[in-house]
């Protein structure tokens, strides 16, 4: 009798591990002509793990029929019923359990992607592609000018233009792409209103940050940025405030970085003290506000792909 289990057993695993074997092999013929070994030896394992679990029932199924088949008749055959049983019991558990799990998988997996998608959505505060109506989306003084087919032309803009909405943005990024036409081009961030902002003013050599604050303007830095900018040469431009600090991107380099930008610290170290007196003190610093663009005078700029996005 004993020797009828031992003989099946042998035989049942020796079946199971050929079929393995066999598979592995043709397997991985396969990936070596791929030459995606590794990977694809880990996804087979995966897969094998998977259909051992989702056909856990037929496969208690098949050994105990094969088992009952090799024992010999004279065996307790009710003793195997019971087993049998038990295994199947459990197997069902095991089964419905990986269905549940799976199904909450896919679920969380969905649920995943949909948030993603929501939070790209989200996180896009202000976009303009330029080929509507100006008075519909900025406030602005000076020739602002939509361009044949997209775009905005800026100049002869003193006190410059800023979105409509965005009073309460906070941390965000402001990026556009620009064209340098004659002498500066100039955006601003965290504007109050149109005497009262921050402003980058770029050329073919430097960058310049300004304060524009009751009217009138104070230089906070000067350095050249060391990159190849040329007139009538589109750049794409990233401006990022957070918190205190911004950062500055042409081309993706980053051409200015200060972390204690929008800080009253920052402009008494560059100035010494307050200009204007207390009422400059009352009104920074500015920690949330609108973005736009200025050009004054001959300075003349063209943008195009503007978009606001949170941080």
């Amino acid at each position: 009798m004993l020797d009828y289990i031992k003989a099946g057993w042998k035989w049942l695993l020796s079946a199971i591990g050929l079929a393995f074997v066999t598979l592995l092999i043709s397997y991985a013929l396969q990936l070596i002509l791929k030459r995606a070994i590794l990977s694809w030896f880990w996804r087979l394992v995966r897969r094998f793990a998977h259909l051992l679990i989702i056909h856990w029932i037929s496969l208690v199924f098949a050994f105990f029929f094969i088992l009952i088949w090799i024992l010999d008749r004279r065996a307790n055959l009710w003793v195997i019923h019971w087993v049998v049983l038990l295994f199947v019991f459990f197997a069902t558990i095991i089964s419905i359990l990986y269905s549940k799990i799976s199904h909450i998988e896919r679920y969380a997996t969905s649920l995943d992607h949909k948030l993603r998608h929501l939070k790209g959505h989200v996180a896009i505060l202000f976009e303009e592609d330029f080929k509507t109506d100006l008075e519909k989306n900025w406030h602005y003084e000076g020739q602002w000018k939509i361009i044949s087919g997209g775009g905005l032309s800026v100049t002869q803009s003193e006190k410059g233009g800023i979105t409509k909405v965005g009073h309460l943005w906070t941390d965000y990024s402001f990026e556009f792409t620009a064209v340098i036409v004659h002498q500066y081009i100039a955006w601003l961030v965290r504007a109050q209103d149109l005497s009262n902002y921050y402003m980058i003013q770029l050329n073919t050599t430097m960058v310049r940050p300004h304060l524009r604050i009751l009217g009138k303007w104070i230089l906070l830095d000067e350095k050249p940025h060391n990159l190849s900018i040329q007139l009538n040469k589109p750049i794409d431009i990233c401006t990022e405030v957070r918190n205190l600090g911004i950062s500055v991107y042409v081309n993706g380099k980053q051409i200015f970085n200060e972390k204690e930008f929008f800080s009253v610290e920052f402009i008494k170290e560059k100035l010494g003290a307050l200009p204007f007196g207390a009422d400059t003190a009352k009104a920074l610093p500015f920690r949330k506000g609108k973005v736009g663009f200025r050009m004054s005078a001959q300075e003349h700029g063209r943008f195009s792909r503007c978009r606001v996005r949170a941080l």
